[in-house]
């Protein structure tokens, strides 16, 4: 899987939301040449010229991520109310 930085994260997930690098910057706080910045190192690591494809890998690895996570095992965990 591939290893994003925690800005690079917050860019694709936008960008996988349908948003503009425009609004992308706009949400995050950036300007719209430092998502292109973002963009271009996710494609990069994606090898990818295509932010759609981008995105797409980008969800799939998340997809993937959450199937091979453990799962907490809450019957151990008491409740507020429980003491």
């Amino acid at each position: 899987m591939i290893k994003l930085t925690t800005r690079e994260h917050e860019v694709i997930a936008l960008i996988a939301q349908g948003l503009s690098n425009k609004l992308v910057g706009d949400k995050l706080g950036l300007a719209e040449g430092t998502v292109k910045f973002h963009l271009r190192n996710i494609s990069k690591k994606y090898k990818t010229r295509s932010r759609v494809v981008c995105a797409v890998r980008w969800a799939l690895d998340g997809q993937r991520r959450s199937e091979t996570a453990p799962e907490k095992d809450m019957t151990q965990t008491k409740s507020l109310g429980q003491r």
